[in-house]
């Protein structure tokens, strides 16, 4: 299984902007750096083949500090997330029979969690991390249960998109893990424990 992290690069101003307005651009840069360095703790842990995409281009450094030195940093595709989720999935499946992507603002993550699902993709085509605002940090795929069309048209940053989702992945084999919190807002980042 290939893992692969969505990431904004650490510039200030360009990251976590909801949290921002709550605590601050500085502080909401040095959580967001946290989160970062722990969850690519967690993807080197794993064991598995991982790569960290990242967004802007001029983000290079910002990210290569960050992570503190060389890592697997690949540039975000084109277009809206829908379209740079899909691209990052159809580039790891052309190489790997499963991959998993997640986002950069769930730092619970682990990599007992990557591994778990590695074995429900064993005998499910999809699983799914539903996210306590109605969306998901984490999806993964086999290569025959790839599903572009759950990227296209989605109402993102919405309570709608888990729903939409599911409704659109009828008909597969589905798992779905436990509920976690995304780190986008001050009393998100209560909830989580942090």
């Amino acid at each position: 299984m290939h893992l692969i992290m969505l990431a904004k690069a650490p510039i200030l101003g360009f990251v976590k902007t909801r949290l921002a307005r709550e605590i601050g651009d500085e502080a909401a840069l040095e959580l967001y750096r946290w989160m970062l360095q722990s969850l690519h703790q967690s993807l080197q842990e794993s064991g598995y083949s991982y790569e960290i995409a990242y967004t802007p281009l001029e983000g290079f450094e910002a990210m290569r500090e960050a992570l503190g030195g060389e890592s697997a940093l690949s540039l975000q595709g084109e277009g809206d997330l829908g379209a740079k989720m899909e691209q990052a999935l159809r580039d790891a499946l052309s190489h790997h029979s499963k991959a998993l992507l997640i986002g950069s603002d769930t730092p619970t993550l682990t990599p007992e969690l990557f591994r778990r699902v590695d074995e429900l993709l064993q005998n499910h085509e999809i699983v799914i991390g539903p996210a306590k605002d109605g969306g998901y940090y984490l999806i993964a795929f086999t290569q025959e249960g790839f599903m572009p069309e759950l990227f296209h048209a989605m109402p993102w940053s919405t309570s709608l998109v888990l729903q939409e989702t599911l409704q659109r992945a009828r008909g597969k084999r589905v798992a779905l893990l436990e509920e976690r919190e995304d780190i986008d807002t001050l009393e998100a980042l209560a909830r989580a424990g942090f």
